[in-house]
């Protein structure tokens, strides 16, 4: 009896019980999602990495310790091994190493939601000093509420596919819903504010189908949609005889008579070009070149211009979609235009509303890309490519939020520089059990937390083994 209580007394006082033991503990409080079956297991709410999670901290404390002394770092070049090692690279590295079990929203495939970034990763560490476990807790809350967020548009959607709602206003509301997607979802969709915008998306909508080229000014939908009373058809109706939304309908498209009659007709004119790609393009060769006379040949039928025609240009106008969509603040985007990427020529750009909605033109079913560019016009974010609907038809594109910055990478960070941490083995090893009878007998009574089907004949071998 007493050879078994200092047998277990000494195991407990092994590192790699000890580790265990933290390991154990840290994925009972927050799940073990990865080891699940098909991606099983629950969801963690953001309420959760900020509240519960937070009795885990402990032994997340003594498993990032002992990532931080168990690793190997390198030279890639020589093999040689690296004592000069930034430790803010060792605390990254652990980091992205536990994001990977936690920080993660996969199994559920109808919400896609991003996962975090290496710059999330770098900010979360030097918001908090370094600490591993604080900065994970972080990174898990934030992108559980990218999760949740994504959720409750989902859910906005499936009621009204118009409905757009933006990132900090779906969070209010997350709040004020105590976490509830469905409540979230009900309060944003009783919003007066979001059924002005959703209606003023139906206004822009019914315009469209007999003026392609109109885009009125976001004030302007605001006064006939008040107006009508909310009756879409009634303020469609009072945009069409708006003769200021007449005219600069027809602003957009002009034929290169009205361009050319429309230049002549000042003083002085400025014109710019710019050669996308290089080639047989010489601005300055001579216009006639005196060469002696050649024989002359039988008529034939293929032209023999060594530069094509110049093609008739083109416009969306008759052969168009409306493009919709909205940017989120932070976007600062003051104009917008749909360039698209089969033809160079057809761009359509107009400015972007006080409220970040947007209303474009593409050429029916082309790939097209929304650029834009700031007050100062100095180029900014860009977002697609996308896919245009049909002739007549809206393409309707969403919020549109500033990419996640995922530009750093790795090996940004640790060039010729090789960092190996040790796997980490969650007990119970193996496949996770299905019924009870498969947990017998698994599990170390070294901490006094035995199994209530461990037989005494397995507590002895479980003394003996360390």
């Amino acid at each position: 009896e007493g050879g078994r209580a200092e047998s277990a007394r000494r195991a407990k006082q092994h590192p790699e019980v000890v580790l265990s033991h933290h390991l154990a503990s840290a994925a009972a409080v927050l799940g073990r999602r990865w080891l699940e079956r098909g991606g099983g297991g629950k969801l963690q709410t953001s309420k959760f990495w900020e509240a519960e999670a937070r009795e885990a901290l402990p032994s997340l404390k003594y498993i990032a310790t002992w990532l931080l002394d168990s690793h190997t770092a390198t030279y890639e070049a020589t093999g040689e091994a690296a004592e000069d090692v930034d430790p803010a690279l060792l605390q990254l590295k652990v980091l992205e190493r536990l994001a990977g079990y936690w920080a993660r929203s996969d199994g559920d495939p109808s919400v896609q939601s991003a996962l975090p970034t290496f710059s999330e990763l770098q900010v979360a560490l030097v918001v908090f000093g370094g600490d591993i476990p604080e900065a994970l807790l972080r990174v898990a809350r934030d992108q559980a509420r990218r999760h949740e967020v994504a959720r409750v548009c989902q859910k906005m959607k499936e009621t009204d596919s118009f409905m757009v709602a933006k990132f900090r206003d779906v969070e209010r509301a997350l709040d004020e819903a105590g976490g509830d997607i469905d409540r979230a979802s009900e309060i944003l969709l009783a919003d007066p504010k979001m059924q002005l915008a959703v209606g003023k998306l139906r206004v822009r909508e019914e315009l469209s189908q007999t003026m392609p080229m109109a885009h009125p000014s976001s004030k302007a939908l605001d006064r006939v949609f008040w107006a009508s009373g909310g009756d879409v058809a009634v303020a469609a109706r009072a945009l069409r005889e708006d003769r200021i939304v007449q005219e600069e309908a027809k602003k957009v498209c002009k034929t290169w008579s009205e361009t050319l009659n429309s230049v002549a007709a000042d003083e002085t004119s400025d014109f710019s070009f710019q050669i996308l790609e290089t080639g047989w393009n010489n601005i300055d060769a001579p216009t006639t070149i005196d060469e002696p006379d050649a024989p002359r040949l039988a008529a034939r039928q293929e032209p023999l211009e060594f530069f094509p025609s110049r093609p008739k240009p083109l416009c969306p106008a008759g052969d168009s979609s409306l493009v919709l969509g909205t940017f989120e603040p932070e976007v600062l985007a003051a104009r917008a235009f749909a360039a698209d990427l089969s033809y160079a020529s057809i761009d359509f750009a107009e400015e972007v509303q006080p409220d970040g909605t947007f209303s474009l033109c593409t050429l029916s079913y082309s790939r097209f890309e929304v650029r834009t560019t700031r007050p100062d016009g100095t180029a900014s974010e860009s977002f697609g490519p996308y896919r245009a609907s049909g002739r007549g038809q809206v393409t309707h594109l969403g919020l549109l939020s500033l990419p996640m910055d995922n530009k750093v990478a790795w090996e940004d960070q640790a060039q010729c520089l090789s960092i190996v941490l040790p796997e980490l083995e969650f007990p119970p090893h193996g496949a996770a059990p299905t019924s009870e009878e498969e947990t017998a007998g698994e599990r170390c009574t070294c901490f006094g937390h035995a199994s209530t089907a461990v037989s005494e004949r397995e507590e002895e071998s479980c003394g003996e083994e360390y």
